[in-house]
């Protein structure tokens, strides 16, 4: 698990966190796990933004060593 962010009170922020699960097996690895980023404008602009996106991810390694 891990995770980051920066902001600054009144003005923008962005931050991203991830999270995974493996297990390896000889030289195959299978993982699963959860990937977010968020953000935001500053709100004392004209254009104001902010929004989130999470989303899954799977898969299958192989390992050469």
């Amino acid at each position: 698990v891990e995770g980051s962010g920066f902001g600054l009170p009144k003005k923008s922020m962005i931050w991203d966190s991830e999270a995974t699960l493996s297990i390896r097996k000889s030289k195959y690895e299978i993982f699963i796990g959860g990937k977010a980023l968020g953000f935001k404008s500053s709100p004392t602009k004209d254009y104001y933004m902010k929004g989130q996106v999470f989303g899954a991810i799977a898969g299958v390694k192989y390992h050469f060593q």
